[in-house]
């Protein structure tokens, strides 16, 4: 029995008092940029009910307006979890009614915490899963067993606790971000569901994460997957500065599963953090072994059998998984998932068998990471495959160059990048240089709704070219263009690799950012042009 089993108590059976709870004092000029902000969105007092989305819209979106510098980082105190806290508090302290698995990371967090919620549903354990960003609607970020909070339930979280919300449009409980109050009333939503087990992933870091709010008592495990050189400025500036900010959701005594990491010093800065912590460190391939066998087809659309070899598992014996999930970075992510419940079912939480694992694993879907589909013709006849993937750092996009290569080694690629403004344009466009494209389409679009976010396309061309004159860089023949919006861009794409006249049909991947996905599946689904 691992040494977390012994001491752990669910929270249904445990008091919990929490203290130092009292909030720091909000500044007066704070308090009027929040009071001025509420007016431009027209929410008073008066109006009612409160309507969920003209609440959050009234509060100040980082997603939206850029994050500052240092933010997220250790130490710093631009992110204030009082505000947070006291929020709760009024809510009732919603976070103390149902266990927690918490999810930070750079790269593979999101699919992590699908994978693992997925299996968790599939054992007959209530499971939540709170989620960012989203691709087309706020409400894929909250879901009780799979299934994302309907239109009415999202319209009224606010109206459910309208006291509460009125005191937070007030700046009772200080300035609160959009996030802060988004995730405070997913966790209300969960108690009312009565959620036994929420899966959590950070927003942004960790330490000073909105999402940062649960006790020991109440944190099943702690997950870190893989951390990579993203917000570099609003985490510190540095890899281990980001180890540090991710490091900061580990609780005392409490198990963490920490993932294949590609940087060994951020694996130094996570592992010396557990030690202090006397946390007990559980790695995803010390228990099981996952190897990719092949890449199939099916109705339009394409998934991966997986061989798993567990050697610490006894209750998981030798099998094929099926992954619609695809690549070799989303094996590294399936074992942290698989880790993580095994930690789960120590601690007698749901009836996690090799059954629901294999299901779980098979049945989880992902929008936008690594998705491939099959568009089609006026005349529904299947075209060009689209691959959307928001790969937006040069890990993720390495891997993405390696998955499209590795499913379609012949085919002719036609490159859709938008990106946001703060990431690392220089090393994401060396990476994706690898996929040897026949064309590449530059566009903009909005980031989190903002188009001032989205770095300029004449900058990203600049980059591109600029890594082709780099030493060890593939040699061949592209197209390099920009075009206004998405939809010109998804055009663009198709009429080049149409004049390509490649029997097998060419492939257009979409990526950058997320919010590049969202875009180009609204365009496809309005012209009815997925198969």
């Amino acid at each position: 029995m691992p040494p977390w089993s012994a001491t752990y108590t669910p929270r249904c059976l445990l008091p919990y008092v929490r203290a130092n709870s009292i909030c720091a004092p909000v500044s007066k000029a704070a308090a009027a940029i929040a009071s001025a902000v509420r007016s431009s969105h027209h929410i008073s007092p008066a109006d009612s009910p409160l309507e969920t989305e003209a609440v959050l819209q009234s509060l100040v979106n980082h997603e939206q307006q850029g994050i500052p510098d240092r933010a997220g980082a250790k130490g710093s105190d631009a992110f204030d979890l009082a505000g947070m806290q006291t929020l709760l508090s009024a809510l009732g302290q919603p976070q103390r009614h149902f266990s927690a698995v918490h999810v930070a990371g750079t790269k593979g967090k999101g699919s992590t915490a699908a994978f693992l919620s997925s299996i968790l549903t599939q054992s007959q354990l209530c499971t939540g899963l709170y989620t960012s960003p989203h691709i087309r609607t706020v409400r894929e970020r909250i879901a009780v067993n799979k299934a994302k909070i309907s239109e009415a339930d999202y319209a009224g979280l606010a109206a459910q606790d309208s006291a509460v919300m009125q005191q937070a449009l007030e700046g009772s409980f200080g300035s609160l971000s959009h996030f802060e109050v988004l995730t405070a009333l997913a966790f209300k939503y969960f108690q009312r569901n009565k959620v036994q087990l929420a899966v959590v992933e950070t927003g942004l870091g960790g330490v000073a994460d909105a999402t940062n709010v649960f006790a020991p008592a109440n944190l099943a495990c702690a997950i870190i997957t893989a951390i990579d050189k993203d917000h570099l400025k609003a985490l510190g500036g540095s890899i281990v500065a980001i180890a540090e900010a991710k490091a900061g959701i580990m609780k005392a005594k409490r198990p963490v599963v920490i993932a294949k990491q590609p940087y060994p010093e951020a694996l130094q800065v996570l592992e010396q953090h557990a030690k202090r912590l006397d946390c007990p460190v559980i790695r995803p391939h010390d228990l099981v072994k996952l190897t990719a066998k092949e890449t199939l087809h099916e109705h339009g659309s394409m998934f991966q059998m997986v061989a798993a070899d567990p050697h610490g598992l006894p209750w998981l014996q030798p099998t094929d998984l099926k992954l619609s999930l695809l690549g070799q970075h989303q094996l590294d992510n399936a074992a942290a998932a698989i880790a993580a419940a095994h930690v789960v079912r120590e601690q007698g939480l749901g009836s996690i068998t090799q059954e629901s694992v294999v299901q779980g694993l098979q049945y989880t879907k992902l929008p936008g990471r690594l998705q491939v589909l099959q568009m089609q013709n006026a005349q529904m006849t299947p075209t060009n495959w689209l691959v959307l993937d928001g790969a937006h750092t040069a890990h993720s996009a390495a891997a993405l160059a390696d998955t499209v290569r590795g499913i379609f080694p012949d085919n002719p690629v036609a490159l859709i990048i938008a990106m946001a403004d703060d990431k690392d344009h220089k090393a994401v466009m060396a990476a994706l240089r690898a996929v040897q494209p026949a064309v590449v389409v530059f566009t903009t679009v909005p980031i989190a709704g903002a188009i001032q976010r989205c770095c300029s396309p004449g900058t990203l061309v600049a980059h591109w070219q600029a890594a082709g004159l780099s030493r060890g860089q593939p040699r061949f023949r592209s197209r390099e263009v920009i075009q206004a919006s998405m939809a010109a861009a998804l055009q663009k794409a198709e009429s080049e690799l149409e004049a390509q006249q490649h029997p097998g049909g060419g492939v257009v991947v979409v990526c950058g950012s997320l919010h590049a996905v969202a875009d180009a599946q609204k365009v496809l689904e309005s012209h009815n042009a997925l198969f």
